[in-house]
């Protein structure tokens, strides 16, 4: 690799975190996208369904259990559970938007 190669690299701009996780695979609105589709009872709390990932335009089967009076453990995965990604979303305080 040359000097000059390197300081270039270097010196190009960075994109932002914002940058990367705006892009999406298709050219929907994000407003009113159907994300959560399909979904029936799995057991006590938890529900299966599938979720749509618009950053790269699949969908996944998706696990849904209760963690807590205000937390949703979401698990998208493929094939199998074990296979998968789990995130937890939490509710938004109802003070948040409120004047």
């Amino acid at each position: 690799m040359r000097a000059d190669h390197l300081r270039d690299c270097c010196q190009s701009p960075r994109k932002s975190v914002d940058d990367r996780v705006l892009k999406a695979a298709d050219n929907r609105s994000p407003l009113g996208l159907k994300i959560l589709s399909d979904f029936s009872p799995a057991g006590e709390g938890e529900w299966q369904g599938e979720i749509y990932n618009r950053e790269n335009g699949k969908t996944y089967s998706c696990k849904l259990s209760l963690e807590g009076t205000d937390q949703l453990a979401v698990r998208a995965y493929v094939l199998l559970p074990l296979f998968g990604k789990t995130l937890i979303w939490r509710r938004a305080d109802a003070a948040v938007g409120q004047k």
